[in-house]
């Protein structure tokens, strides 16, 4: 008994950490657009964005990257996909910053609803600028109706 009495004291201030965690990334991803919209059964509605759409999936992805202290170069949506009948939009992003914050970036942007994969990451060292600043590259795909 005494045993697991000790197992809850230790294992207490790692769930509430978890539970701070939870929150904050809910608190963050609360005014993302194309999120999907909670029935009256409890389960998730699939929105998807449309190929008119490119500037909301951009602001998107400029809050993520604000939020993990990136600063967006450039997010270009690629031409050859652009038709009228593609279900995925690729998208191309290019920013700066510290590696270590990638994967926060990253794991926010996987939990958008439309997101299908991520094809690529190219991550190079900031030769412009000092410290631990490094380019990454991505190239995502996006679900669209």
């Amino acid at each position: 008994m005494e045993t697991k009495i000790e197992e809850h004291k230790i294992l207490l201030p790692v769930f509430n950490d978890l539970l701070k965690k939870d929150r904050r990334l809910k608190e963050q991803i609360k005014d993302w657009p194309f999120l999907p919209p909670s029935s009256s059964d409890g389960s998730v509605a699939e929105i998807k964005p449309t190929i008119n759409d490119t500037d909301k999936i951009s602001s998107v992805f400029q809050k993520i990257a604000q939020k993990n202290h990136f600063r967006i170069e450039a997010i270009q949506p690629d031409e050859n996909l652009l038709s009228d009948n593609s279900k995925y939009l690729i998208i191309r992003i290019t920013m700066r910053g510290k590696f270590l914050n990638l994967y926060n970036f990253l794991i926010q942007t996987l939990k958008i609803p439309y997101m299908a994969h991520i094809e690529q990451i190219q991550v190079q060292a900031d030769q412009e600028s000092e410290g631990d600043t490094h380019k990454i590259s991505l190239k995502i795909w996006l679900e669209i109706q």
